[in-house]
């Protein structure tokens, strides 16, 4: 594979625009690794870190609607909570898989072993609770040869 999910790259930025659909694009990245499109582990967490609850709701809202694409058993396999966290599981493929959303400005992520981390809107987080999940969200990635 090529790009940023490559065996060898660890972390990749992707820099567009305001509007662009940046959100949308990394919701459908990280609904296909909760599916095991690009890494077949067992019980797969995947986390998408928001600037705020709201734009993590965002995140949440368009990888819900994408699901609505996929075929119907698949879709049987999934389940939507919105309380008390934003999470997708999906119980297809061994199941246990976990996508979920934390905000920049919520409590710390120390202690996932994600195998992907998406970072929606990095450069307008809080800059100290920003700096402390972005820093316990990488050293989780390793745990798992994730990649963020």
């Amino acid at each position: 594979m090529n790009g940023s999910l490559a065996d060898d790259i660890n972390v990749g930025v992707l820099s567009v625009g305001r509007g662009n659909a940046k959100t949308a694009l990394s919701s459908g990245v990280a609904l296909g690794a909760l599916l095991g499109e690009w890494d077949d582990q067992p019980r797969r967490e995947v986390l998408i870190a928001a600037r705020t609850a709201d734009q993590g709701r965002i995140a949440w809202s368009f990888a819900a609607a994408l699901s609505r694409s996929l075929p119907e058993d698949v879709q049987r396999d999934l389940i939507f909570r919105r309380s008390p966290r934003l999470e997708i599981s999906y119980e297809g493929d061994g199941g246990s898989h976990m996508l979920r959303v934390l905000p920049a400005d919520g409590k710390s992520s120390l202690g996932s072993a994600p195998n992907l981390v998406l970072m929606d809107e990095r450069g307008h987080w809080e800059r100290d609770k920003g700096d402390e999940l972005e820093h316990a969200l990488l050293s989780g990635l390793g745990k798992r040869g994730g990649r963020a």
